[in-house]
């Protein structure tokens, strides 16, 4: 098994070099433009790959690299969102973290994501749909209108998947986190 912190931001990694819980417990720091190709990147379904990328464009390739069909990992991103104060670290990976998360708690995040059961989600066509016509700039009534689907059950969709990773508030944060299933879904 496997623990890894992945991120772009180099003081961030610094930290984590200096934290001795981490440290501890043998959890490998590495810097994103360290990860050139797919062969690091060869996961086993006990491997747990935290993510902490700012940049956009790095942050999708290096989660392209995670869903090749020989990779099946647990993924946690951290991100800037609003998580509601009901969601636990649990059910489908990938789980979404605030960045602001203090060492200890995210060791106890690893610790948890290790031992659960490796348990993925799947996202419907329809889900797939929506989520692409979103990240592409798409208004609910455009969608409507291009893939037939009723304006209530794309709502209906946005909302469940907000509800199942704590989302909440802002709709730049929904989108971010859309363009990261995308990249993570194999089949889009």
């Amino acid at each position: 098994m496997r623990k890894c912190i992945i991120s772009d931001n180099s003081f961030f990694l610094l930290a984590l070099q200096d934290d001795e819980v981490i440290q501890d417990r043998n959890v490998a720091t590495i810097h994103s433009w360290q990860l050139k190709s797919k062969c690091y990147l060869r996961t086993s379904v006990s491997d747990v790959i935290v993510l902490y990328i700012s940049d956009v464009v790095e942050r999708h390739r290096i989660l392209s690299l995670l869903a090749s069909p020989d990779s099946h990992c647990r993924i946690i991103l951290l991100s800037k969102m609003e998580v509601s104060s009901g969601y636990a670290f649990e059910g489908p990976f990938p789980w979404l973290v605030h960045e602001k998360i203090g060492f200890a708690e995210l060791y106890l995040c690893l610790r948890k994501a290790s031992r659960s059961i490796f348990n993925q989600r799947e996202f419907s066509d329809r889900e797939l749909t929506v989520f692409r016509y979103l990240c592409e700039g798409y208004s609910v009534s455009q969608i409507n209108e291009m893939a037939g689907f009723n304006e209530k059950h794309i709502y209906y969709l946005m909302q469940k998947n907000k509800k199942m990773f704590g989302l909440r508030g802002n709709n730049a944060v929904a989108m971010s986190f859309y363009q990261d299933i995308s990249k993570l879904n194999r089949r889009w």
